[in-house]
Protein backbone atom coordinates (compact mmCIF):
# COMPACT_ATOMS: atom_id res chain seq x y z
CA UNK A 1 0.00 0.00 0.00
CA UNK A 2 0.95 3.64 -0.27
CA UNK A 3 1.28 6.27 0.93
CA UNK A 4 0.49 9.61 0.12
CA UNK A 5 4.14 11.41 0.22
CA UNK A 6 2.68 15.07 1.02
CA UNK A 7 1.00 13.18 4.53
CA UNK A 8 -2.30 12.90 5.43
CA UNK A 9 -2.29 16.72 6.68
CA UNK A 10 -1.18 18.73 4.63
CA UNK A 11 -3.69 20.43 2.10
CA UNK A 12 -2.51 19.08 -1.24
CA UNK A 13 -3.09 15.26 0.31
CA UNK A 14 -6.99 14.97 -0.53
CA UNK A 15 -9.10 15.71 -3.70
CA UNK A 16 -12.79 15.81 -4.19
CA UNK A 17 -14.43 12.20 -5.65
CA UNK A 18 -15.35 14.78 -8.47
CA UNK A 19 -12.09 14.24 -9.46
CA UNK A 20 -11.13 11.21 -9.18
CA UNK A 21 -10.55 9.33 -12.63
CA UNK A 22 -11.99 6.20 -13.84
CA UNK A 23 -9.87 3.39 -12.78
CA UNK A 24 -8.65 5.22 -9.73
CA UNK A 25 -8.63 3.04 -6.20
CA UNK A 26 -9.01 5.74 -3.52
CA UNK A 27 -9.47 6.01 0.19
CA UNK A 28 -12.00 8.01 1.99
CA UNK A 29 -10.41 10.52 4.24
CA UNK A 30 -13.03 12.67 4.92
CA UNK A 31 -17.39 13.47 4.42
CA UNK A 32 -17.61 17.36 4.66
CA UNK A 33 -21.18 17.17 5.11
CA UNK A 34 -23.90 16.98 8.05
CA UNK A 35 -25.30 13.77 10.04
CA UNK A 36 -27.50 13.07 7.23
CA UNK A 37 -24.90 13.08 3.91
CA UNK A 38 -22.68 10.48 6.84
CA UNK A 39 -25.24 8.35 7.99
CA UNK A 40 -26.56 7.63 3.88
CA UNK A 41 -22.23 6.88 2.89
CA UNK A 42 -21.87 4.51 5.91
CA UNK A 43 -25.16 2.60 5.47
CA UNK A 44 -23.49 2.04 1.40
CA UNK A 45 -20.22 0.70 3.46
CA UNK A 46 -18.57 4.53 2.59
CA UNK A 47 -16.66 5.04 6.10
CA UNK A 48 -13.34 7.04 6.32
CA UNK A 49 -10.56 4.59 6.27
CA UNK A 50 -12.28 2.55 3.26
CA UNK A 51 -10.32 2.42 -0.20
CA UNK A 52 -12.87 1.88 -3.59
CA UNK A 53 -12.60 1.79 -6.94
CA UNK A 54 -13.87 4.51 -9.27
CA UNK A 55 -15.64 2.78 -12.16
CA UNK A 56 -17.64 5.98 -14.29
CA UNK A 57 -17.13 9.30 -13.12
CA UNK A 58 -17.86 11.21 -16.25
CA UNK A 59 -18.65 15.30 -15.65
CA UNK A 60 -22.17 14.39 -15.68
CA UNK A 61 -24.79 12.13 -13.91
CA UNK A 62 -23.64 10.14 -10.68
CA UNK A 63 -20.29 8.30 -10.23
CA UNK A 64 -19.70 4.60 -10.06
CA UNK A 65 -17.92 2.97 -7.77
CA UNK A 66 -17.13 -0.60 -6.75
CA UNK A 67 -16.77 -0.79 -2.92
CA UNK A 68 -16.53 -4.34 -1.28
CA UNK A 69 -17.35 -5.98 -4.67
CA UNK A 70 -20.57 -4.26 -4.93
CA UNK A 71 -20.93 -1.44 -7.59
CA UNK A 72 -23.12 1.80 -6.61
CA UNK A 73 -23.80 5.06 -7.58
CA UNK A 74 -23.13 8.20 -5.97
CA UNK A 75 -25.10 11.34 -6.99
CA UNK A 76 -23.08 14.31 -8.39
CA UNK A 77 -23.88 16.65 -5.01
CA UNK A 78 -22.87 13.84 -2.89
CA UNK A 79 -19.37 13.74 -4.59
CA UNK A 80 -18.48 17.01 -4.18
CA UNK A 81 -18.45 16.53 -0.33
CA UNK A 82 -16.57 13.58 -0.21
CA UNK A 83 -12.59 13.94 -0.02
CA UNK A 84 -10.05 11.12 -0.81
CA UNK A 85 -6.25 10.09 -1.56
CA UNK A 86 -5.18 8.34 -4.64
CA UNK A 87 -3.64 4.39 -3.24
Amino acid sequence: MMVCPAGKNSPNSSLPLKDASQGDTVKLMDIRGGARLQHRLAEMGLTPGTEFKVVSNSRSGPCVVLVKGTRMMIGRGMIDRVFVVRV
